[in-house]
């Protein structure tokens, strides 16, 4: 056993919204908890405009059915409103407990970065203490402690009041994976997590140099945002499996994986039952989860 300390591994799972079968994406998601990743990704083909399922309302779905693991779901700003996308997130991080994050689609970075800062709007709107639940004085909320959201820009023009409390992580976490250059400085302003395609140690090291570079630039902790390599899975020991994963994150080449399992209910699990119980003997994967947002997750300190 290797028992070199190395730094923790963050795991994320994607997910086509096209299984054949709810049972085979329940199956997926709890595999993914069992093996204590960060979060699954629902990915509804948003960017191709194909005929599959709400990614959203999948995530709803999932959060009845998952304890632990973040739920992540794509959203296309560039053909959503603020004020729709900020409601069912935060509808879906009350219910998640703080485990909801979504995934930018979209190609207009523009109107992303307007159509975020209106959902935080929307999201910072409710005080904390806005809601009493005085039962005895019949009063649910204090309406002294909810604002008016009000913003007019080039793309959005809206006036309302968000619906419900703030959601439990505040803002959900935002990720990211437009690795043009317009993309890596939106991820660099806004995103919580970013993806990387780039394959090769080399490869994702410049990406990595470049993203926290940009995110120091923008003036954020440029380890705050936590970079994911695309990796498919695909046979292969699994010693030589988790040997690569920590190569890779020791050498600064990424954070972590967002794995894209075969589409079948079982896709993940020879991952999870053979490379998960290694990594952890290294002391590079967690052995429990230490929070309960997918904020906790993402935050969880190298080892």
């Amino acid at each position: 056993m290797n028992t070199e300390r190395s730094k923790h591994i963050h795991l994320g799972a994607r997910l086509p919204a096209s299984f054949d079968s709810w049972d085979s994406l329940v199956h997926l998601a709890r595999t993914a908890e069992r093996g204590l990743f960060d979060f699954v990704l629902v990915d509804d083909g948003a960017r191709r405009r194909e005929q599959r399922s709400d990614a959203l309302t999948m995530l709803a779905a999932l959060a009845a059915v998952t304890d632990r693991v973040g739920l992540v779901g794509t959203v296309d700003t560039g053909a959503t409103e603020p004020f729709e996308v900020a409601r069912r997130i935060a509808t879906l991080d009350h219910l998640s407990d703080g485990r909801v994050g979504w995934h930018r689609a979209g190609a207009d970075v523009r109107r992303a970065g307007e159509f975020l800062a209106v959902a935080r709007l929307f999201w910072d709107s409710w005080a904390e203490d806005a809601v009493l639940a005085d039962h005895d004085a019949g009063r649910y909320v204090d309406p002294d402690r909810i604002r008016a959201v009000e913003h007019r820009g080039p793309h959005f023009d809206v006036r309302g009041f968000a619906t419900l409390p703030r959601p439990p992580q505040r803002h959900p976490v935002l990720v990211q994976d437009d690795d043009s250059e317009d993309g890596t400085a939106f991820a660099a302003a806004h995103a919580d997590a970013v993806i990387t395609p780039h394959a090769g140690l080399e490869a994702r090291q410049r990406y990595v140099a470049d993203v926290r570079t940009k995110v120091a630039a923008a003036g954020r902790n440029p380890d705050s945002v936590t970079v994911f390599a695309l990796t498919k899975l695909s046979p292969g020991s699994p010693a030589k499996v988790a040997d690569e994963m920590d190569l890779h994150v020791r050498s600064g080449a990424c954070d972590g994986f967002l794995l894209v399992p075969d589409p079948t209910p079982h896709g993940l699990d020879e991952f999870v039952d053979d490379v998960v119980p290694l990594l952890q003997e290294r002391g590079s994967l967690r052995t429990g989860y230490c929070g309960h947002t997918l904020r906790d997750h993402l935050a969880q300190p190298a080892l």
